[in-house]
């Protein structure tokens, strides 16, 4: 499916309705959209406005439904997406997950460490986390396994932890 943000910060969608090419249940909501994230089976838009201002659709599963976290998203500058979760990154500098959690949608196993972030990026399986130190936070499919080497070593072999990284310097 896909979806456009027109002129007036409304949104227009179409492709399989059942994967976000209907947005009807929420095009109420869809106003001042500044940012449109799609996984592979959900969207979610975050809204120019303050205060609660992400609204998704789209397959439960694949991020389509944020409602367990819902309060949490407020003041959200960012969202990325695996192909079945979206994590956001609110203006306090903390990041909020949610849809499958194979794929990255919980991030409580690193909530406490996800302080201070700059910047968030997604692969398929894994999200990544730029803090303000330059350390790198991961999680997702990182966390059981490493198929596509989203532990970030290179390797493609299954482990339960990653590796603590060198920070980033410019």
């Amino acid at each position: 499916s896909f979806a456009a943000i027109l002129k007036q910060g409304s949104v227009v969608t179409w492709g399989e309705p059942q994967r976000g090419g209907d947005s009807s249940a929420v095009a109420q909501e869809l106003k001042g959209v500044s940012q449109i994230q799609a996984s592979e089976g959900a969207f979610a838009a975050i809204l120019s406005e303050r205060g609660i201002n992400v609204v998704t659709w789209g397959l439960p599963e694949d991020g389509g439904y944020s409602g367990s976290v819902r309060d949490q998203l407020q003041n959200v500058q960012q969202i990325q997406a695996t192909s079945h979760a979206f994590a956001a990154l609110r203006a306090d500098r903390t990041v909020v997950a949610w849809g499958n959690p194979a794929f990255g949608g919980d991030c409580s196993s690193v909530a406490e460490r996800l302080k201070k972030v700059i910047q968030i990026q997604a692969s398929s399986f894994a999200f990544a986390a730029l803090l303000e130190d330059g350390n790198v936070i991961n999680w997702g499919g990182s966390d059981t396994w490493n198929g596509n080497g989203t532990v970030g070593d290179g390797t493609q072999q299954s482990k339960k932890r990653c590796r603590k990284m060198p920070p980033v310097r410019e």
